[in-house]
């Protein structure tokens, strides 16, 4: 059951995510040269610009995913110093093809209700299996693929091993 991060942003148009290599995932997938297209498996770290009349800011979206369960954006130097609270593996995240939930969506609203049959729980306990191996396969045969303009992808954070997801409000 994955977790989930919710950014502390007012608006989700003031976000803007820009994508910066850091590394590879494994040693197969590494090159002499840097890579032109970004690639299911990479490791990326997500910046935010801000741009605003009174102020300008930059910084790395990071996050705990641990004792909580947001991210932030923090400035690059807290990452370089020593000292620092925040370790560089808090800002790494996986690129990965998107998931399916739609078994484990259903088996979730059916055990919320009052009668349930066993027969019925059993097979949607095996779809969710199913469902679960079917996505880790995806990942696996996915794995060093460039990702192509529409594709749809999920971002893991290193650290927690939680995907990220927006909320609107």
């Amino acid at each position: 059951n994955p977790k989930s991060f919710l950014p502390p942003i007012s608006n989700a148009k003031e976000f803007q995510g820009l994508f910066s290599k850091s590394f590879q995932t494994t040693q197969e997938f590494k090159t002499e040269k840097p890579q032109e297209f970004l690639l299911y498996g990479d490791i990326v770290t997500l910046i935010a610009n801000e741009t605003n009349s009174d102020y300008q800011y930059s910084g790395i979206v990071n996050g705990d995913g641990i004792s909580h369960s947001y991210l932030e954006c923090v400035p690059k130097k807290y990452l370089v110093e020593a000292n620092s609270a925040i370790q560089v593996r808090q800002s790494l995240f996986r690129v990965e093809p998107a998931r399916q939930y739609g078994h484990l969506k259903t088996l979730k609203e059916y055990q919320n209700l009052d009668q349930k049959q066993e027969s019925t729980l059993k097979k949607l306990e095996f779809l969710v299996r199913e469902e679960s191996e079917c996505n880790e396969a995806d990942l696996e045969t996915t794995t060093g693929d460039k990702v192509r303009y529409g594709d749809r992808i999920q971002l893991r954070h290193i650290h927690s091993e939680c995907f990220v997801t927006t909320k609107l409000k």
